[in-house]
């Protein structure tokens, strides 16, 4: 691919890329945005599956290894120690670079790390690889934005988020509803193959469909480097205690130990970053309220996902003994729901109605949590088919316009703010998402203990029952695993009634003055992309002139 370095000699004003690191933007025909389709497509399915495969086969994973439980965790948490923090690195290694070396450096190391899981099995292997793995998990996520970008016409640009961080999100609950199928020949490590074979897709994908070139420019300084070594370690530390903590159970001295380095770690970033003229993450910005709602909301979000892996999921095959094949419709139905909402998404997406749409989300999750209570040991997955229709729905119909909010309100301030966005993000994501994981777990745990006391307190003669009915135990047991999951949705959608009501209010006020909160920003762009069209016609009529001349 030709590497320019002044783009103004092969661009258009109003086709330059949007920040330094992003790709162009030309007009090009139909034909043009139907072959981008093909590499969304592509590179939509490779992203989407990336390390859901592994999470959803862990158990798998765990027997063929001879794993423990908390080794298990171990392995599910290496992805995320690389993921939340690496995207700050990726994002400035585009601005350097640009996208040629950056892609090279993203599916060199996953092909790498497939290879190396096909040909050796082992806990240590595989620790490392999804460790380098989720350096370069964003990677592909970025890929798929800028796939969805160019296939895009000029006045569909704002769908983008939607299309691509929207959809993506789908490949969780469809992971879990692939993987029993691959387990019932007892095929379950094709998924590495799968993986492998979805990152050659890619690469064939964007050496035959390039992206058009984008700028770069110097972005790494060594002052970059001590608050990238403080901010990964605090990050991965929180990752690696919130995805095993659970399991291990949190009255293990070293988690104590463990959080304070992390905490140590974040606090010295920030003293860092607040004394720097050039900062990684303008802190300022993030204190902003649009942030913050962004961020809280965006990890609700994924610890909803969570709730549907850890929590509904948990109840029929911890408690009820269901097996995964035997959930395959209802991960099914999930796989739909969140299907659903990123195409409801898609339909609705305008920058007026972002506000709306987290509104009409949360409402989704309030019913759908609540829709999920008053459970009994009776209980079967179809009971619950709508409800977790409805809470995957939601948890996918706002991820897409939430980014592509956060990103609007950061463009305008500069390239510097794109970044502490997509930091911010990415946070909220992995870490948020292990810590939804954690307190489920820990709420779980703690509540079926409770459950299980108050029944027997509350059973009469237990010798003589026991006597008749020798599983009583278990079904008690049962019981006051049924007992806690209730509670669960209960609480989760508690928690889910007082973001709503913040939220709606907070729209109500902007319906009432007839505004919406990105307003401001929505003027600068438009008065930029006025300012470059008619730079753009000034140029084609001074390109006109002169033919007319050659020609005279």
């Amino acid at each position: 691919m030709k590497q320019y370095q002044n783009l103004n000699e092969v661009l258009k004003p109003n086709e330059m890329p949007a920040f330094w690191g992003a790709v162009a933007r030309p007009e090009l025909p139909l034909k043009i945005h139907l072959v981008y389709a093909i590499g969304w497509i592509v590179v939509l399915f490779a992203a989407g599956l990336q390390n859901n495969l592994t999470i959803a086969n862990i158990y798998e994973i765990q027997g063929n290894l001879g794993l423990t439980p908390a080794e298990g965790g171990v392995i599910t948490s290496c992805y995320y120690m690389g993921y939340a923090w690496m995207s700050v690195v990726l994002f400035k290694m585009r601005q350097q670079f640009g996208m040629k070396v950056f892609f090279g450096i993203v599916v060199g190391i996953l092909v790498i790390v497939h290879a190396i899981q096909i040909l050796h099995d082992g806990f240590y292997t595989a620790v490392i690889t999804r460790f380098l793995n989720g350096l370069v998990g964003s990677g592909l996520s970025t890929l798929c934005a800028y796939y969805a970008m160019q296939m895009l016409p000029q006045s569909k640009k704002y769908l983008a988020m939607c299309v691509s961080i929207g959809l993506m999100q789908v490949g969780s609950s469809a992971a879990r509803w692939i993987v029993p199928y691959l387990m019932l020949n007892e095929n379950a490590h094709l998924a590495v193959f799968i993986d492998m074979g979805t990152t050659l897709f890619v690469i064939a994908t964007y050496l035959l469909i390039e992206l058009p070139p984008s700028q770069t420019g110097k972005a790494f300084s060594r002052a970059d480097i001590p608050s990238l070594l403080l901010y990964g370690t605090g990050t991965a530390i929180f990752c690696f205690i919130f995805s095993i903590g659970y399991i291990v159970w949190w009255d293990q001295t070293w988690i104590a130990y463990g959080l304070c380095i992390a905490l140590t770690c974040l606090a010295l970033f920030f003293m860092i970053e607040i004394r720097r003229e050039k900062p990684l993450i303008k802190f300022s910005f993030v204190s902003t309220f649009q942030v913050i709602k962004l961020a809280l909301a965006g990890g609700f979000a994924r610890m909803c996902l969570a709730e549907q892996t850890t929590g509904a999921a948990g109840l029929f095959r911890n408690v009820l003994g269901y097996s995964d094949y035997q959930l395959t419709h209802y991960y099914g139905v999930i796989t739909l729901g969140a299907l659903f909402g990123g195409l409801l998404s898609i339909a609705l997406m305008s920058y007026k109605r972002t506000s709306m749409i987290l509104v009409i989300s949360f409402a989704m999750l309030v019913a759908g949590s609540f829709a999920s209570t008053n459970l009994s040991t009776q209980v079967m997955p179809s009971d619950l088919y709508i409800p977790q229709f409805l809470i995957a729905a939601a948890s996918v119909f706002f991820i897409g316009p939430l980014f592509a909010e956060g990103f609007t309100i950061s463009l305008p301030r500069g390239t510097g703010y794109v970044l502490t966005f997509i930091a911010i993000f990415s946070f909220s994501q992995g870490v948020f998402g292990l810590l939804g994981s954690a307190l489920i777990g820990y709420y779980i745990k703690v509540h079926t203990a409770l459950h299980l006391q108050d029944l027997i307190n509350h059973t009469p003669d237990t010798d003589s029952i026991l006597t008749i009915t020798p599983n009583f135990p278990a079904e008690l047991s049962k019981q006051a695993g049924v007992l806690a999951y209730s509670d669960l949705f209960f609480t989760v959608g508690c928690v889910a009634v007082g973001i709503f009501l913040l939220l709606a209010g907070h729209w109500l006020y902007y319906t009432f003055l007839k505004a919406t909160p990105i307003d401001r920003e929505l003027k600068i762009i438009g008065r930029k992309n006025a300012l470059a069209n008619l730079k753009t016609k000034a140029f084609l009529d001074q390109l006109q002139k002169e033919k007319n001349t050659e020609a005279n």
